[in-house]
């Protein structure tokens, strides 16, 4: 029998190797270039091809803080709007980047929403409902997307157990059992001597138009960061960097800092220059989620200023 207590470590070394791996598919992959290369991509990008990447950032975050909204529709919360937008753009700014997404955003908004008067149990239903919304919206894209455009990308990898044409199956079967069940489950359920209200169908389609409508926007952001003249259509790009943010969250390394980029590099090789992915890779990172975790840390501590000076 295995040690409980083992587990957790074994799942830290495991994505510790991972990342290693990664770090050295990427030194291989990246030998002989010169960074400097980089740069001059980065600086010959089209001014608006860059301001149309943090426009469509602004647009993901602002998706994502209705993730919050049906949360606190969903245990019968009533907040402003404002709050909920405020809380919810920082844990997400901090939590895309930091890792741990479940821990780190649940405690920004333990601390944020305990004093608007939510209880920790409705913070963890919370919690626990906007990550539900955001798996539901990676399955049913990936469910959509992977067997539309059956790119061997396991045979890229080296995973000839296992096609992306397969995954989009039971990605989308999953989504269509949550679905039924949502139709099916009616009341309450009990849960570690708790008491949950199963959601309706009518929240379903909410969580799923919301997180997709999100992934796509995001997709975006790099989209728009490649070069112009590509003859990749967002649909083909949309489905490798898909599987790149899957692999990335499923390795458990933040942000998925070496995962996401060995895959992108490795898939998109066929159709641009190593330059040029790294150079997307890095304006990418820049827009989406350092600038974002800049804005939401200097939020957090403004408003931690203003709590211990006027309360």
């Amino acid at each position: 029998m295995i040690d409980t207590k083992i587990l957790p470590r074994l799942g830290s070394l495991f994505s510790i190797l991972l990342f290693i791996f990664c770090v050295w598919v990427l030194a291989r992959e990246l030998r002989g270039f010169e960074f400097r290369e980089v740069l001059d991509y980065l600086a010959s990008l089209p001014k608006y091809r860059v301001y149309l990447a943090i426009g469509l950032t602004a647009l993901s975050y602002w998706v994502m803080t209705w993730y919050d909204v049906l949360a606190l529709l969903y245990i019968r919360h009533q907040l402003p709007y404002r709050k909920i937008a405020f809380t919810a753009f920082i844990a997400y700014a901090i939590s895309n980047t930091v890792g741990f997404t479940i821990f780190i955003g649940g405690a920004i908004r333990y601390r944020l929403y305990k004093k608007w008067g939510l209880s920790p149990f409705d913070i963890a239903q919370v919690t626990a409902f906007v990550s539900l919304t955001f798996w539901l919206g990676l399955l049913a894209l990936g469910g959509l997307v992977f067997p539309q455009k059956p790119v061997e990308i396991s045979h890229m990898l080296g995973l000839h157990f296992l096609s992306i044409h397969s995954l989009g199956i039971i990605f989308i079967t999953i989504i269509i059992s949550y679905f039924i069940a949502t139709i099916i489950g009616k009341g309450n359920f009990q849960l570690f001597n708790r008491e949950f209200r199963f959601p309706s169908w009518k929240y379903s389609i909410a969580q799923i138009t919301t997180a997709t409508a999100d992934w796509v926007l995001a997709g975006g952001v790099f989209y728009c960061l490649l070069p112009p003249q590509s003859h990749l259509s967002y649909q083909e790009f949309f489905g490798i960097y898909l599987m790149a943010h899957f692999a990335g969250i499923l390795s458990n390394v933040p942000a998925g800092i070496g995962v996401f980029e060995t895959i992108i590099l490795l898939l998109l090789s066929s159709s641009f220059s190593k330059v040029t992915i790294l150079g997307s890779i890095l304006a990418y990172r820049g827009i989406y989620y350092l600038s974002t975790l800049l804005i939401g840390v200097i939020l957090l501590g403004l408003y931690e200023m203003r709590h211990r000076l006027f309360s």
